[in-house]
């Protein structure tokens, strides 16, 4: 769909996999959709080490769950935009674009609420 837009796009299967992606580009990436529920690694727990690496990486986190976006509270506090699954060609278009296009919001590197039960922090 982003293709279909315009945008070139990077994949990863998983949030490990993103991390690296993003550190293998070197600062080349301008926006990162995470899915809140990945293998391993959590879209939140990613875009926290991420955003670590890159602070100005903006976001988008999508889920099919209501009540994943309820648990996200802090995150949406912050301005990161939550896109609700199912969504049309329309619909991420528009995300994406206001996205890219807002001001820079504060990097959430350190936010414990995005960290994995678990994890260190960075």
């Amino acid at each position: 769909m982003l293709q279909i837009l315009g945008y070139r796009v990077i994949l990863a299967t998983n949030g490990a996999e993103a991390t690296e992606v993003l550190k293998a580009n070197g600062g080349r990436i301008d926006l990162a959709i995470l899915d809140v529920v990945m293998p391993g690694l959590s879209g939140p727990a990613a875009y926290s080490q991420m955003a670590a690496f890159q602070p100005d990486l903006r976001v988008i986190f999508a889920t099919g769950y209501t009540a994943e976006t309820v648990s996200l509270n802090s995150t949406l506090e912050k301005g990161i935009p939550i896109l609700q699954k199912p969504y049309s060609l329309k619909n991420l278009g528009q995300i994406v674009r206001s996205t890219l296009d807002c001001p820079r919001f504060t990097p959430i590197s350190n936010d414990p609420s995005l960290k994995s039960a678990g994890e260190e922090p960075l």
